[in-house]
Order: C-alpha cells, then sequence, then structure tokens
C-alpha cells in the first residue's frame, strides 16, 4: 500500500495530510491577520482585544489539531501503515523475480505458437491466418515490454533497497517533527492564551478604578435629590379647616 493511499483512519498523520493542513492553517494566520488588519467594518469597528480574540481562536485550532495527530493510537497507526508500505515493495520485488521467470515461459509458449501457425499457413483461411498472426505479434511486443521493465526493475534493486531502509528512519523523522510541532503551537498557545488573561485582568482592574468616581458622583446626586424634594414637598398646600 503506497504512503499515498493510507486509509482514512489513519490519514492524520499521513505526510500528505500534514503538509496540506499546515499549509492550510498557515493560510488561516494569513487570512486572519488579513481581516483583522484590512477589513473594512460597515457598522463598527473591532477594538485591539476583540483582534486579539480572533487570532487566539486561530492559534487554539492549530493547537487543537496537533494535539490530536500526536495521539499515541494516530502514531502507532502511521508507523504500521508506511512501514506495511515498504514491506509491500520488498514483496514486490520477489514477485517479479518469479513472474520474469513466468513472463519467459509465457513468450516461448507465445513464440511457439506463431512457429505453429506459419506451418500451418497452407491448410487455414488467409484472412483468419492474417488476424492470428498479428495478435500474436503484438502479444510478443507486450511480452517483451513487460519482460523488459521487470528487468530494469532489478538493475535498480541495488538503489532500491538503501532507499528503503532509509524511508523508516524518515518515517520517525517525520513523526518527531510531527511531535515537535504539537510542542511548539501548545507552548505558542499558552503564550497567547495568558498574554489575553493578563490584558483582561488589567481591563477589569481598570474597570474597579472607574467604581470610585461613579461612587463620587452617585454620593453628589443625593443633594441635589434632597433639594428637589424639599423643594417639591414644601410646595405642597396645608390643609384649612374652619
Amino acid at each position: 500500500m503506497p504512503i499515498a493511499s493510507i486509509t482514512s483512519d489513519v490519514k492524520g498523520l499521513s505526510e500528505s495530510y500534514v503538509s496540506q493542513n499546515v499549509k492550510k492553517y498557515n493560510k488561516l494566520i494569513s487570512d486572519i491577520n488579513a481581516d483583522v488588519n484590512g477589513k473594512v467594518w460597515i457598522f463598527w469597528q473591532r477594538d485591539e482585544q476583540e483582534k486579539f480574540q480572533v487570532i487566539l481562536g486561530g492559534i487554539k485550532e492549530i493547537n487543537d489539531f496537533y494535539a490530536d495527530i500526536t495521539s499515541e493510537k494516530k502514531k502507532a497507526e502511521v508507523r504500521k501503515a508506511m512501514a506495511s508500505s515498504i514491506e509491500e515493495i520488498k514483496k514486490f520485488t520477489v514477485d517479479v523475480a518469479q513472474q520474469l521467470a513466468q513472463e519467459g515461459n509465457d513468450k516461448q509458449a507465445l513464440e511457439k505458437e506463431l512457429q505453429t501457425l506459419e506451418s500451418s499457413s497452407g491448410q487455414t483461411d488467409p484472412q483468419t491466418l492474417e488476424t492470428k498472426r498479428l495478435s500474436l505479434k503484438k502479444r510478443l511486443e507486450l511480452a517483451d515490454r513487460r519482460l523488459a521493465m521487470m528487468k530494469q526493475f532489478q538493475s535498480n534493486y541495488s538503489r532500491i533497497e538503501p532507499a528503503l531502509q532509509e524511508a523508516l528512519g524518515e518515517i520517525e523523522r517525520f513523526i518527531l517533527v510531527v511531535e515537535e510541532s504539537a510542542k511548539f503551537y501548545k507552548d505558542a498557545y499558552r503564550t497567547l492564551k495568558l498574554s489575553h488573561d493578563i490584558n483582561a485582568a488589567y481591563k477589569q482592574l481598570e474597570d474597579f478604578q472607574k467604581l470610585e468616581p461613579l461612587s463620587q458622583d452617585l454620593e453628589n446626586s443625593w443633594k441635589e435629590l434632597e433639594n428637589f424634594v424639599l423643594t417639591l414637598t414644601g410646595q405642597i398646600a396645608h390643609f384649612k379647616g374652619e
């Protein structure tokens, strides 16, 4: 099974899928920055806190993505799937050696069939003879092509075998890079989240500091209200009895 066809249940750690998503999320960050900094909002403008929240949400999405694909289960699955791909290539090289002998026998059988056909030319309808002769010659050409491809593959195996060994190391390096990426994005999110929380705390303190002048304003309103009440109540007409 080639790496490109790793089944969907383990695609979370396949190289093509990760590459695709790294590009996707890098573009996401770029789009977020462009959206936050460049978009003209019709009815209102985002303040710095709201802009920061948008970016924080994007980084969290990336963090969650990496946290998922670095689970021990998925790492085991991708190791198994990719190692299986390498074993299938090795098995194919053995199969080619066996098929090469069979292809040689098949070609000899076709050549013998053509010789037999040629020797019976006087006993066969000319049109039928020509159709069979053309078919056998074309099939022999295809047999020669298959034999040539197999021999070429065998001659290249001296370079293929070391490449397969290197592939095992590349699998481990790939998983390592994914793991380190997960750690990096986790720390990036933690850092941004801490900045967000600190800013929120400062903003809350600022709001508390605004309470004192507000309290003073409320106290000042007492006197105004008292005067208003006294004025209104002083205007009540006294009952005059006889």
